[in-house]
């Protein structure tokens, strides 16, 4: 069994996925073209220690976590989409052998049941792959990469928000929820609360993510990645088609301006219209993400949400599901915050520790320490990682100090030790702060996991100055 020990100097890595119904195979596509972009043999979700997607993105998460590969998730989603989204099957009755009957008897089962589809399509296809009584704490693969994964739930009663994740238990059977059931909308009840989609409240689980990472690592507040997933939107209209002018009719040299009327504008423009645009702008995933990214500091923040070819698909829309993916792949191909979140990925591997305290002397604290690749020595991933980096000459650079490679020759004579490189270097105090970067190509330097650093902080983090073991608790 691996078990991946977080360095003390490092910071903490986030992906979150949101929701989307029938949609989840877009944010999956977009993730594969910056796995492919990484182009490193071993599965994405190795470079992350936070893992939070809601509704059709938390079946993504999990599917992740228990180390399917993000090709394998998108068969995943996309097999449960068709099986979930399926009218119910009312040919038995007389008035179900129309169409217009078929609809108006759905209609009336949803109004009787509270729910469109059936959840046991969904439950059938879920037990498939997760098994039949897994417990959040049974999640073997994910605990050997350190992934902390996660989702939201809603209580029906009065929406509050509750995260289910694979951190909460012990393992023991007696941890286990004693009573879970589905009542007649296909929601879920545990222990006679009734719990429902997490999307209603969440539906972008960023802030969740945060939280969780403060959470776990309240000495280290601001992640050195956070990556976030949509599911795309619908294609911008242009300004001209909402409104259209006559240049052909002026009344005293003024311009007439004739708007289009329809039903729906008159809905928009309403009171129930404004306040239910008011709650969905509120609600947009785009802008949780820019609120979370406001409470980070110095972090590295990314997020891609594909622009669907024409408006955006109902959650149930199982049409051309491939299509919307292999879209969103190509864009997310030539995106640059993908390939800028590439690169960060690769930079937030390496991490910076200080030997022992720095001594002051000619107004100077000198430093001496070990540039460190967190995959485990001589492990298949850090070797593949320090032969890319070989391969394309690349550089650590602190101020006008560079520290060229061989990298992989370094790790191969300590083959017991994460030590990369050897760094010496002075500041003129405690609190400077500095800097390094790893060049895998001319134009781009990228900082390591935890930079930019300051001697008070690193020696903080380490533990160094702790003479009784007071930072190991």
């Amino acid at each position: 069994m691996r078990i991946r020990v977080k360095p003390r100097t490092s910071a903490l890595r986030i992906l979150c996925i949101d929701g989307g119904g029938a949609n989840a195979g877009v944010p999956l596509a977009a993730l594969k073209a910056l796995d492919e972009r990484l182009g490193l043999p071993f599965p994405i979700q190795y470079h992350f220690d936070i893992l939070y997607g809601t509704s059709s993105g938390a079946i993504s998460a999990w599917g992740l976590a228990l180390g399917l590969s993000v090709q394998d998730c998108i068969v995943l989603v996309d097999t449960m989409a068709k099986h979930t989204f399926q009218g119910r099957d009312v040919s038995a009755f007389p008035l179900g052998r129309t169409s217009v009957g078929q609809r108006l008897l759905r209609g009336v089962i949803t109004l009787l049941t509270d729910s469109k589809y059936s959840s046991a399509n969904l439950e059938t296809a879920l037990k498939a792959v997760f098994g039949e009584a897994r417990m959040l704490s049974d999640w073997t693969i994910a605990n050997e990469m350190g992934l902390h994964v996660g989702f939201p739930v809603v209580t029906a009663e009065d929406t509050a928000t509750l995260v289910v994740a694979n951190d909460g238990g012990t393992g023991d059977p007696e941890d286990a929820v004693a009573q879970i059931a589905r009542d007649h909308r296909g929601t879920l009840v545990i222990d006679d609360v009734a719990y429902q989609d997490g999307g209603m409240t969440y539906n972008n689980p960023s802030a969740l993510a945060l939280a969780a990472a403060r959470s776990q690592c309240p000495e280290k507040p601001n992640p050195g990645l956070f990556l976030s997933f949509g599911t795309g939107v619908g294609r911008m209209t242009e300004r001209s088609s909402r409104s259209v002018t006559d240049l052909s009719g002026t009344v005293g040299g003024r311009v007439q301006k004739r708007k289009k009327r329809s039903w729906l504008r008159v809905v928009h423009r309403s009171s129930v219209g404004r306040v239910c645009g008011a709650f969905m702008r509120q609600n947009d995933s785009n802008r949780e993400f820019e609120r979370v990214c406001q409470h980070i500091r110095g972090g590295h923040c990314f997020r891609f949400d594909p622009e669907h070819d024409g408006p955006q698909p109902n959650l149930d829309d199982i049409a051309d599901l491939q299509g919307r993916q292999r879209r969103a792949e190509a864009a997310a191909s030539s995106a640059p915050e993908i390939r800028a979140a590439a690169s960060c990925i690769l930079a937030q591997r390496f991490y910076f520790e200080l030997d022992s305290i720095p001594h002051y002397s000619n107004g100077m604290y000198h430093c001496s320490g070990g540039l460190h690749c967190d995959f485990e020595p001589g492990s298949p991933e850090q070797t593949a990682l320090l032969h890319r980096f070989d391969q394309a000459a690349a550089s650590f650079q602190l101020g006008s100090q560079i520290f060229p490679g061989p990298f992989l020759r370094r790790a191969t004579r300590q083959s017991d030790s994460t030590l990369v490189r050897r760094v010496i270097f002075s500041v003129r105090t405690k609190q400077t702060e500095f800097s390094i970067e790893i060049q895998e190509r001319p134009d781009e330097s990228v900082g390591i996991s935890g930079s930019p650093f300051t001697i008070d902080r690193l020696v903080q983090l380490q533990g160094l100055d702790d003479w009784f073991g007071g930072g190991y608790e």
